[in-house]
């Protein structure tokens, strides 16, 4: 009796030696779709920038809260005081969460909710008597700033 033997070179499922099948039929499948479908993909793709875009130009790149949603503050008043100068200005709708940020003379901003700031000659961080002193008035809401008012400056008594 002569028994006859087959090779699978280790490979489960791979048939007798000689036998064709595809290694991987998948591919070429893919393949087809992919350059069937390739203008239809990239439209779409296109399509989800442009969107995305679009949505962020409308809501001004800020959540929604854009700058122009801001209310500026108008003209700022000085008056004289026996010691330095109180700056005044008009609410112009400031709303519960909102602040304003008084930046004089260029330094760091003081953030506050009341309608005046005080410059007092002769204090560690005023300018001298007979000095100018500037301050320029932003409305912050959520963390964003607005437009700046128009500087306003202002002699400090002698």
């Amino acid at each position: 009796m002569r028994l006859s033997a087959s090779t699978s070179l280790g490979r489960s499922g791979s048939g007798p030696v000689g036998a064709s099948t595809p290694a991987r039929p998948a591919v070429a499948g893919r393949r087809a779709f992919l350059g069937r479908h390739r203008v239809a993909i990239a439209a779409a793709a296109a399509g989800a920038v442009v969107a995305s875009v679009t949505v962020g130009v409308l809501l001004g790149g800020s959540g929604g809260t854009a700058a122009r949603d801001i209310p500026v503050v108008g003209e700022i008043q000085a008056s004289a005081t026996a010691d330095g100068v109180l700056f005044s200005w008009g609410d112009p709708g400031l709303g519960p969460d909102d602040a304003y940020q008084v930046v004089r003379d260029g330094g760091l901003p003081s953030t506050q909710r009341d309608t005046t700031f005080r410059v007092t000659a002769g204090a560690s961080d005023a300018a001298g008597a007979g000095e100018r002193a500037c301050i320029r008035v932003t409305v912050t809401r959520d963390g964003i700033a607005g437009d700046a008012s128009t500087e306003k400056c202002a002699e400090l008594p002698r």
